[in-house]
């Protein structure tokens, strides 16, 4: 009998013992899967948090770098007189132009420049008049930064007068200063040296 109880004890003592190593693995297992979940979590927090921050830099780059647009200055006017009242400046060309167009522009950037252009038929320009003020001597308002083949320092009615080309019959640009102004006149078209010369020496 008491052999029979003294088993009995055992048995149950194991089985306790069994239980509570199973609960304790339940336990630990449970916490391992809470902190697994945890980190989880954490991560992505953590790459949600840094998607967002590469998308406001992003964003603050391309406004960083956006194109600034430049206005344009010229102001387009329905004649010349009004185009030279804009400038401040009159522009005097000869009655006769040696040369043919179909369109006129007036155009002037105000107290600054008053420019002149003459288009042909395809929309070329046969010749652009420009007039600004200024103070330095030489100083060349024509635009054009072409490099030309012959480049000469000329006399136009006692004017000294550079003229650019490529030949005798085809010069794009004539530039000079004088009374506190600065002259050009420009051609796409190009004009031969004689003609580009007595236009300098007209235009006042």
């Amino acid at each position: 009998m008491k052999k029979h109880f003294f088993v009995i004890m055992v048995a149950a003592a194991v089985t306790v013992a069994l239980a509570g190593c199973a609960s304790s693995r339940k336990a630990t297992n449970t916490d391992r899967t809470s902190d697994t979940k945890n980190e989880t979590s954490v991560i992505e927090d953590t790459e949600k948090e840094a998607q967002e921050n590469d998308s406001s830099a992003a964003s603050n780059s391309s406004e960083g770098t956006g194109t600034v647009q430049i206005a344009n200055p010229w102001s387009d006017y329905d004649s010349q007189e009004e185009a030279e009242n804009a400038a401040g400046a009159a522009l005097t060309l000869p009655e006769t132009l040696p040369f043919t167009y179909t369109t006129k522009i007036n155009r002037a950037i105000p107290d600054e420049m008053l420019e002149i252009i003459y288009e042909d038929s395809t929309g070329k320009e046969v010749a652009r008049f420009r007039k600004a003020f200024s103070s330095e001597e030489n100083e060349d308002i024509s635009g054009d930064y072409n490099k030309y083949t012959i480049t000469k320092k000329m006399k136009a009615n006692n004017r000294r007068v550079e003229i650019r080309g490529d030949s005798v019959d085809s010069y794009h640009v004539a530039s000079w200063t004088g009374n506190g102004y600065a002259y050009s006149i420009t051609s796409e078209t190009g004009l031969a040296e004689k003609t580009i010369l007595s236009l300098a020496g007209i235009i006042n």
